[in-house]
């Protein structure tokens, strides 16, 4: 940003706005405005969930998976808060502020990846090629997050593809186990889940609220880049609230189906890797995501 003139002749030479163009105090202060709405939104999500994280983690014993959930947001407030400090307090290296800001970031990315990761190993519980395939995609995920203070377009498109396929694969073997080897899944039973036992329903009906509110902000947080509309500085500030959003609805779908777990009469936690096989003389047996012992 240039600026406006000589601080000699500024009537008010300690207002930092005053020192930039219109349109660039203009661009400044939207970006500041959004930082800082990303921020009081990323402290609520935190605030308002403290009960129920409290429920979880005093029935849940401290594993990989419980500390994902603790830390995503975390690491995502840290990264916020970065972005708030860089535009509202004077800081004599800069460079170094975003590098932090974009490490906390992609720890908040990769752990909000695991959380869904952990899904795909309960549910296919009896596949360790599957297992081990999605493992190393959320490694080659997780190493994508570390050009995030670099550049964030090859981090949204491998974040893209890795969630797509964990939802895809997660739906397709829910809605397969509750009908005939013969019988082809519909994308009506995908969609809506019909048919479906209230938990895999419920893992269902979570994977796609997850899957449709971060995919949808991570393309137009992506395409804000490439508007020609859109200024730079303001076009990449869109990317600061999506990592919050993507590590609040990671950790709300978590929480929805553990306290889901808790409530009812299922066995075992819904953070676990095994199946339990119901049987009903009048149902087909059927798997049980996330039943049995708890995740390591």
């Amino acid at each position: 940003m240039e600026s406006v003139t000589n601080s000699s002749i500024l009537p008010n030479p300690d207002t930092y706005l005053n020192h930039l163009s219109p349109t660039d105090a203009k661009v400044f202060e939207i970006c500041r405005n959004i930082t800082l709405v990303a921020f009081g939104a990323t402290i609520w999500d935190i605030l308002i969930y403290i009960p129920e994280d409290i429920r979880i983690m005093r029935r849940s014993s401290f594993c990989p998976v419980i500390f994902c959930f603790v830390f995503s947001r975390l690491f995502a407030l840290g990264c916020v808060l970065c972005s708030v400090v860089e535009r509202t307090t004077p800081i004599q290296n800069l460079y170094a502020l975003s590098v932090v800001g974009g490490c906390l970031s992609a720890l908040s990315v990769s752990c909000s990846g695991f959380l869904f990761l952990r899904r795909v190993h309960a549910v296919y519980a009896n596949s360790q090629v599957i297992q081990w395939t999605f493992s190393a995609f959320w490694v080659i995920f997780a190493g994508s997050t570390a050009t995030v203070p670099f550049g964030t377009v090859p981090t949204a498109l491998v974040s893209l593809l890795y969630d797509s396929c964990v939802f895809l694969a997660i739906s397709y073997k829910i809605a397969s186990q509750h009908g005939s080897p013969d019988e082809r899944v519909g994308w009506a039973t995908l969609v809506s889940g019909k048919a479906l036992p209230r938990l895999s329903r419920a893992v269902l009906q979570g994977g796609q609220q997850y899957y449709l509110i971060t995919v949808a902000a991570t393309i137009l947080a992506s395409l804000s880049l490439f508007l020609p509309f859109f200024p730079p500085s303001l076009g990449s500030i869109f990317t600061i609230p999506v990592v919050p959003l993507v590590a609040s609805m990671a950790c709300r779908v978590f929480r929805n189906i553990k306290l889901f777990d808790t409530s009812t009469t299922t066995t075992g936690l819904l953070s676990s890797v095994e199946f339990v096989q119901t049987h009903s003389p009048q149902l087909q047996s059927y798997p049980t995501p996330f039943s049995g012992p708890t995740l390591s």
